[in-house]
């Protein structure tokens, strides 16, 4: 059984010969005074299969459709390959699973409406089924997969002068939005030769990956009849997906390549072995992750990696080899040189200002030029500052500052706790430090779980003037119409259950799971730390695998000068939670038991237990 490929390229082939048999019969039965006149129609007729068949092949990439047999040869399974790239439809896979080679991402076919693969290898594709044992079935998944589904415009009075205002320029992302085969909008954003597509649930992963700009308001109706964006309404209809789209694309669309001057963050951390953390973003298929951790020559590595990363220039090369950082760029002959202009750094004796502003530097960084003349007017020397004690890095967003409220809620329930015996400090007696301590582990004394989870959100939402989100949310086939409080710090609607756990939450919420069951999380720039009646969980980021603590261990809440969150906890917690205590403190969260509290308690207000 020939393949669909061969079939297809045996049909200009069949329409030659046919053409060529019927010119040779012409020319033999034709008059004398005839045959020019067939010569020149022969030509034309020739010159336009060869453009048909040039303008076929230029239509650009097709994946092609195969069946591939089982041991017996019977017909078992489909296939599908573009080149070298071959995917087998397995029963049971998603098209997400199935999209080895991302064809949707690099806008090569389009995302199938509908797809299932049955036990029996039966494909159904966007409505339609294709069976492996039907002879026809490869050219007609073929022809389905590569189908293209263009959007129906809808009349205007000025649809010409629409269109030119609505066309984005050259140099941002540009949007289409359409209806899908439901009457949902379907919105497309192309950045380049990149492409994302998602319907209006997934707008805020478009914000989140950089696609998109935030707007100030974001409300999608339940049953997807229209969308609420930033103070404007728009119907699902054409009219409206058109009214939509010219929207994104004059307010919305950030510019291709526009870059922080500071895309590569440092941080001082001197639990790690070159005294800081780095932080940067790189983009992959169409998607931003986040890259954090201690500054080593394995997230160096990655910076380099320009198949990972556009951020650093490609002929830049940056080692680690202590106590120095090395600063190379690569010579046409392959060899490394010294970067005129920027010094090898002895990276303990400078701050992270400086480190941050070295690798942000225009000799540097993809933006900058490497040029003779842009080193002519870089710094000679990098001096370093005098040390300083290094200050904790300011809360972006700003974290609120939480004030007494006038209204005093009354102490929780004491339980009578003996303290363990303490050892006098100078000038203090055996006594007194007794006295002290009985009275701080009193205040701690409640151990109920729910009781501090409500205590601690009530005493915030009593402080904080924010508005309590009492909401009741729904995550297909995991719960139903589950009530949620949330304290939203940026102020926006919640209205499903992926914006709390998504990167731009920032704030706290409740989340009721029973009658005796109320876990409180608190989540920023999408590190998520959850305090359960029965174990306690953190997620350093969206990302990440989450890590538990097998028991309730939340005792308090606090807040330090810099009004960073910093939450009371058992002892055995504080020593589970040591390793990863540089991923929360990106987060603004630190975390101390009773003990250490004591000692720092004048700097460091309750919220709750209220004294």
């Amino acid at each position: 059984m020939s393949s669909p490929r061969c079939r297809s390229a045996l049909v200009p082939v069949a329409i030659l010969a046919l053409g060529a048999t019927l010119a040779v019969t012409l020319f033999a039965c034709a008059p004398p005074w005839v045959v020019p006149h067939l010569a020149n129609a022969g030509l034309a007729v020739a010159s336009g299969l060869l453009i048909g068949m040039a303008s076929g092949l230029g239509k650009g990439p097709r994946v092609v459709a195969s069946v591939d047999p089982d041991l017996n040869g019977n017909p078992h399974r489909f296939s599908l390959s573009l080149g070298s790239e071959s995917t087998r439809l397995e029963p049971g896979h998603t098209w997400i699973q199935l999209d080895h080679f991302k064809w949707v991402t690099r806008g090569i076919i389009e995302p199938p409406q509908s797809f299932a693969v049955h036990p029996d290898g039966t494909v159904d594709l966007n409505g339609e089924s294709f069976h492996p044992a039907d002879p026809a079935a490869a050219s007609a998944l073929e022809e389905q997969i590569n189908r293209r589904h263009t959007a129906q415009p809808s009349p205007q009075k000025n649809a010409s002068k629409t269109s030119t205002a609505t066309r984005p320029a050259a140099h941002r992302v540009e949007f289409q939005v359409r209806l899908d085969p439901l009457g949902h909008f379907l919105i497309t954003a192309r950045r380049g030769s990149e492409q994302v597509e998602t319907g209006a649930r997934g707008l805020q992963h478009l914000i989140t990956d950089g696609w998109m700009l935030r707007p100030s308001r974001l409300h999608l109706d339940p049953l997807q009849r229209y969308l609420e964006f930033d103070e404007a309404r728009f119907e699902c209809s054409a009219e409206g997906a058109a009214q939509f789209a010219e929207l994104l694309n004059q307010r919305f669309a950030p510019a291709i390549g526009a870059s922080s001057n500071a895309a590569i963050e440092i941080r001082e951390n001197s639990a790690a072995a070159t005294g800081f953390d780095i932080h940067f973003w790189i983009l992959r298929a169409g998607t931003r992750f986040e890259i954090k951790g201690h500054l080593g020559q394995d997230k160096l590595d990655i910076l380099q990696d320009h198949d990972r990363c556009d951020l650093l220039n490609p002929r830049v090369i940056l080692r680690i080899s202590p106590p120095y950082l090395y600063l190379r760029r690569r010579r046409p002959d392959g060899g490394e040189e010294s970067i005129p202009g920027l010094p090898d750094i002895k990276y303990r004796s400078v701050t992270a200002a400086e480190l941050q502003r070295i690798l942000n530097h225009p000799l540097v960084r993809r933006d900058g030029v490497l040029t003779e003349s842009a080193a002519a007017t870089a710094p000679t020397q990098i001096v370093p500052e005098a040390p300083t004690a290094p200050s904790p890095p300011l809360p972006t967003p700003t974290t609120p500052k939480v004030v007494e409220s006038t209204t005093k809620r009354p102490p929780p329930p004491a339980f009578p706790i003996t303290p363990p015996e303490p050892v006098p400090a100078p000038g203090e007696t055996s006594a007194s430090v007794v006295q002290a301590l009985a009275e701080i582990h009193q205040l701690f004394a409640n151990r109920n779980p729910r009781e501090i989870n409500e205590g601690i959100f009530r005493q915030l939402a009593i402080r904080l003037p924010i508005p309590v989100q009492d909401v009741l949310l729904t995550l297909p086939r995991v719960f139903e119409d589950r009530r949620f409080e949330v304290l939203d710090f940026n102020g926006t609607e919640i209205a499903s259950v992926l914006q709390l756990r998504s990167e731009a939450f920032y704030g706290f919420y409740l989340t009721h799971l029973g009658p005796d069951r109320v876990d409180l999380v608190y989540a920023c720039h999408g590190t998520h730390i959850e305090w359960g009646t029965d174990k306690c969980a953190v997620q350093p980021t969206t990302g990440a695998e989450t890590v538990e603590f097998r028991s309730a261990a939340l005792l308090g809440l606090a807040q330090d000068a810099s009004h960073h969150f910093v939450f009371v906890v058992e002892s055995a917690y504080r020593a589970w939670i040591k390793p990863r205590e540089a991923d929360c403190a990106h987060a603004y969260a630190h975390f101390i038991d009773v003990t250490d509290w004591a000692r720092q308690r004048e700097t460091l207000p309750l919220i709750w237990p209220s004294s």
